[in-house]
């Protein structure tokens, strides 16, 4: 019986480390939003502010608000 377990304890590990996804690089959180929704969103929020660091921070503040934060 513990034989067959083993397999499927690595392949549900593996699977765990394959849905880490790259876009989520420097966020943390579990927001109740999903994290790509919640970029797609936040990333056309943000896109009218002309100057860099308060464009990053109007991203930051909207990513927030769905329960993300940097890093």
């Amino acid at each position: 019986m513990v034989k067959i377990w083993i397999p499927v304890l690595l392949v549900l590990a593996t699977a765990a480390c394959a849905s880490t996804s790259d876009t989520q690089h420097g966020w943390t959180g579990a927001g109740t939003v999903p994290f790509d929704r919640a970029k797609d969103k936040c990333e056309a929020e943000a896109a009218p502010v002309k100057e860099k660091v308060a464009r990053q921070e109007a991203m930051e503040l909207c990513m927030a608000k769905y329960g993300w934060l940097r890093k």
